[in-house]
């Protein structure tokens, strides 16, 4: 099937526009946090918040980013007591990242805040809009992988 080139136009233009506005929800969550805490810290929090204790490795991974770049944001949770370190029991040479309580309450907080804010999107719906949206980006976020 042969896509017109103004429907990818038009598609290019609305991801362009939805990025830069989730961007800017991203930077009200993280502005309604009680520490100062960057985006990538947040990320961090989120992948433990949804995973639980996890490597180093697995969280670098998970955000395309190196080792070194993760012990910098890592350096930085643990420093606002919002993550710890240990080594693991199996295999000494590897770390393990996990939320404190502190950083259980951020991560909360900021999921929270994602939840009110998605409940605005899904408020601007009627009911049948909104089954079609989710099913929608359900659709697209299987065929991106």
């Amino acid at each position: 099937m042969k896509i017109p080139n103004k429907d990818i136009t038009q598609l290019a233009d609305y991801i362009e526009q939805l990025t830069y506005r989730m961007k800017i929800m991203e930077h009200t969550c993280l502005c309604a946090l009680p520490c100062d805490v960057s985006l990538p810290e947040i990320q961090v929090l989120v992948y433990l918040g949804q995973t639980g204790p996890s490597r180093m490795s697995d969280i670098a991974g998970h955000m395309f980013t190196s080792l070194s770049n993760l012990t910098v944001i890592v350096d930085k949770l643990v420093k606002k007591e919002l993550a710890e370190r240990r080594r693991s029991e199996e295999d000494r040479r590897v770390v393990i990242v996990e939320m404190t309580e502190k950083g259980k309450e951020h991560y909360t907080r900021h999921h929270d805040i994602k939840l009110q804010l998605s409940r605005r999107i899904l408020a601007a719906l009627d009911e049948s809009d909104r089954k079609i949206y989710l099913e929608l980006v359900k659709k697209i976020i299987r065929n991106i992988k």
